[in-house]
């Protein structure tokens, strides 16, 4: 199920033909998919109509008309103020925050077992992490499940209100290349950020589009982050840093940038340490039969977009998802074609490798809390030594599991755990044969000090819930949005 493609002009035709073997197995030989991205669900060849970036890529474009209700228009960037900066019990990025640690200081509530306080058919996409801040709730929307279906056009970035779940506006965004990526937005208060195709945006909180930046590759699963000034953005092979008021591009960090161990691949979200400025991103190469030869990265960047520092993955393993960090160490997850998966802690200052340990094959976000890390990962479908999903706790310091619960099928490869008030939130995979509704249809609260189960809903779990205000927020697989 995991093999992806991203392919140039001369391939699509070979792409199409594979598209079976796609959908069905975890990877196959690099000859057939030399761009061998992950998550790909669903692809469509009549909608590529380009193999190479556009001729406008890496420009920004400012539209003079948008308002915000503190300014006027848009290209009179000074006199734009933040309207609220979101509250620490907000979820406004991916992840909770720009470090993408997973945890918040909310409170929730203690069962599943009620009915939830609403839910919405929005067609939500169930792989991305909802946001919420400033009593709103930001969301993708446009299909339901894990597949892009076939004639997808467009998405939507929706708002709603955080206490009805009234849709307040839908701003309408480019999905003409059908790779299946699913970056969640991001915010500030001001701005909401978004990845669209090749194209990423700054709406108002009135669903204005205020600027947007044209990337030089498709967006492949890597939301923005926010910090410092800055917006943090991926695509396929690229890095980059963009003043989140003005679009305008500060940096780009890619292949050509590196030191050591070059990618071929980007599709995290990078993380971002207030304390100097860095970010910690992820990419990977693609090689050898069911990726034996492949390799995962890890950068440090500077806040000048140079490499601090490089280490990689065993052989055999790819960094797909995102890495998260805490005072002494930067964690990260790999995803092996060919078996279990590896969770790293790396020195932040150095790189050096402080612990290593076994873990479901992954493309998920490891949480920290209270000195533990948590990630989830497995598949349902079960194949090249696959584990079934599953939730584990390491030792922050040492790596030694602290416990592990493999055997409710919560958990998942696309699936990043949250943490909050003592409890950890994972959806439970709907298994890899139920397409086109492939996603998370329950959802579980499991005590993070022992990893049992606390409560569950038969409904929900999608890829990573958002805690915020004393609420959970998840995505079922029928695109409905919940919120206890």
């Amino acid at each position: 199920m995991k093999p992806g493609i991203k392919l140039n002009k001369a391939l699509v035709a070979l792409a199409a033909a594979c598209l079976l073997l796609a959908v069905m197995v975890p990877a196959v030989a690099a000859t057939d998919y030399p761009h061998n991205g992950q998550f790909i669900a669903y692809y469509n060849p009549s909608a590529i109509t380009t193999g190479t970036a556009p001729a406008n890529a890496g420009t920004t474009y400012v539209n003079p008309a948008a308002t915000t209700t503190k300014s006027a228009a848009a290209n009179t960037l000074t006199k734009i103020t933040t309207t609220t900066t979101p509250s620490s019990t907000d979820w406004p990025q991916f992840h909770y925050n720009a470090a993408h640690i997973g945890m918040t200081s909310s409170t929730t509530p203690s069962s599943l077992s009620s009915r939830p306080s609403w839910s919405k058919n929005l067609k939500a996409i169930g792989t991305m992490n909802p946001i919420i801040a400033n009593g709103k709730v930001f969301i993708l929307t446009g299909y339901a499940g894990f597949d892009e279906p076939n004639g997808l056009t467009t998405i939507n970035l929706t708002c709603l209100d955080e206490s009805t779940g009234a849709i307040l506006w839908n701003h309408t965004l480019p999905r003409i290349v059908h790779y299946g990526s699913y970056s969640s937005p991001a915010t500030d208060g001001t701005y909401v950020y978004v990845s669209s195709d090749y194209q990423h945006f700054a709406i108002d909180m009135s669903g204005n589009e205020v600027w947007n930046f044209t990337g030089f590759d498709v967006n492949m699963n890597g939301g923005p982050s926010i910090g410092g000034g800055n917006v943090y953005l991926s695509d396929w092979g690229d890095y980059f840093s963009l003043n989140k008021n003005t679009g305008a591009l500060n940096w780009v960090f890619n292949n050509t940038k590196v030191s050591q161990y070059p990618f071929e691949y980007a599709q995290g979200s990078p993380a971002y340490d207030a304390t100097d400025g860095s970010v910690y991103v992820t990419a990977y190469t693609y090689s050898g039969v069911n990726g034996t030869g492949s390799r995962g990265y890890l950068y440090k960047v500077d806040s000048s977009g140079n490499e601090s520092w490089s280490v990689q993955s065993i052989q055999g393993e790819n960094f797909c998802g995102s890495a998260t960090f805490d005072n002494n160490n930067v964690y990260v997850a790999s995803y092996n074609f060919g078996g279990d998966g590896t969770l790293y802690a790396y020195n932040k200052n150095t790189g050096a490798l402080v612990w290593s340990n076994m873990t479901e094959r992954t493309d998920a976000t490891p949480a920290v809390a209270n000195g533990v890390v948590y990630i989830t990962g497995g598949w349902n479908g079960g194949d090249y030594g696959s584990a079934p999903p599953g939730v584990r706790a390491y030792n922050a310091n040492y790596g030694t599991l602290v416990w592990s619960n493999t055997s409710i099928g919560a958990g998942g490869w696309t699936d990043s755990a949250s943490v909050a008030n003592g409890y950890v939130f994972a959806g439970h995979e709907t298994g890899n044969n139920a397409l086109p509704d492939y996603c998370y249809n329950q959802t579980y609260m499991l005590y993070a000090a022992n990893g049992t189960v606390a409560s569950q809903y038969l409904l929900g779990g999608g890829a990573t819930a958002a805690i915020a205000n004393g609420k959970i927020y998840t995505i079922g697989n029928n695109g409905y949005l919940y919120r206890w």
